[in-house]
């Protein structure tokens, strides 16, 4: 039960974080791609939380992290026009190559025998590039106002 509540809270934050990146993009004529493939992020942890460890659903929403991995990517090939976003990209980029890390599950015995620490490389990529995100946009919009 005290998982699943601290799921669902991070997923609320988690949507606010999106909603906020989103209008962000659109502020800073970003594409918006990036932030709405961050959407899934929240939906995988609600997942999660609602159908916990050892419910035959728990394992449905699988696919999900990898938009948000491409969600990194795009940000760094789709940001490249606006200069000032450079660090963002280059945070992009490696927030990419942390998450592909989680590929190593399909690779024995990584998959088998640490499976938990292969997943917390996801996680790691999502924490970084949230505060990243959320740190240089928030500082963009108090420059323009």
């Amino acid at each position: 039960i005290f998982t699943s509540s601290v799921l669902i809270i991070l997923a609320i934050l988690c949507i606010l974080f999106s909603i906020g990146f989103y209008r962000a993009s659109q502020k800073f004529k970003l594409s918006v791609i990036p932030a709405i493939l961050s959407f899934s992020m929240p939906i995988t942890m609600i997942w999660a939380a609602i159908f916990t460890l050892g419910n035959e659903f728990h394992s449905l929403t699988g696919p999900l992290p990898f938009l948000i991995i491409f969600g990194f990517l795009l940000a760094y090939l789709l940001w490249k026009r606006n200069k000032e976003f450079s660090e963002l990209r280059n945070i992009s980029l490696i927030s990419f190559l942390i998450s592909t890390l989680i590929l190593l599950r399909f690779i024995k015995p990584f998959g088998y025998e640490y499976e938990g620490l292969i997943q917390r490389f996801f996680y790691l990529a999502w924490t970084i590039w949230t505060i990243s995100i959320t740190y240089y946009l928030s500082k963009k919009l108090k420059e323009v106002t």
